[in-house]
């Protein structure tokens, strides 16, 4: 009983000091800011090892740094060719696959000799079934080489291919786990 008595007021403490909280900031007044316009669709989004944002972009298939303060941007890689048999008539007036160029991880021991940086994309569209059956696509999982000299992405290496996907509801989030 003693036990529960501990629990049930160290739950009413946490309620009172995030209520108090909540009243703190409920007076502050948040400011939204643009740092960086005309992307297309961005999916990715990952703080780099070196103070950058590094952004997927779904639709055009390109990579993109964008400096976290002045907000310049620039492509570091364009997979726009590896979209094969994307264009299609259908009734979406050919937005299919939800997706694109998806997820991207950055390896841990990117500054200390592995530059390596993994990125996910839906590159070949399969075939759609009859009616409401849906159309099939295929994902791959590539790694790819930064390169300090130049700033840009290169020596795909592809990691897991032909993963079986959809019109709808791709995923490609990426992290890196723990070497087991």
């Amino acid at each position: 009983m003693k036990n529960l008595y501990s629990l049930v007021f160290i739950c009413f403490i946490s309620m009172q000091l995030y209520s108090q909280r909540t009243e703190t900031w409920s007076n502050q007044i948040f400011q939204i800011d643009t740092l960086s316009a005309k992307l297309s669709y961005p999916w990715e989004i990952t703080y780099g090892p070196d103070d950058s944002l590094w952004v997927t972009e779904a639709r055009n298939y390109n990579v993109v740094k964008i400096h976290p303060h002045t907000g310049g941007k620039r492509t570091i890689l364009s997979l726009a060719n590896k979209k094969i048999n994307f264009n299609r008539p259908d009734k979406t007036g050919g937005q299919w696959p939800q997706g694109g160029l998806m997820g991207l991880a950055i390896h841990p021991q990117f500054n200390s000799g592995k530059p390596f940086v993994y990125l996910s994309y839906v590159y070949r569209f399969v075939n759609c079934q009859g009616g409401n059956n849906g159309c099939f696509f295929r994902t791959r999982i590539v790694r790819y080489t930064y390169n300090f000299i130049n700033g840009s992405l290169g020596n795909e290496t592809i990691m897991l291919d032909n993963l079986p996907g959809s019109n709808d509801h791709n995923s490609g989030r990426m992290a890196i786990g723990p070497d087991l």
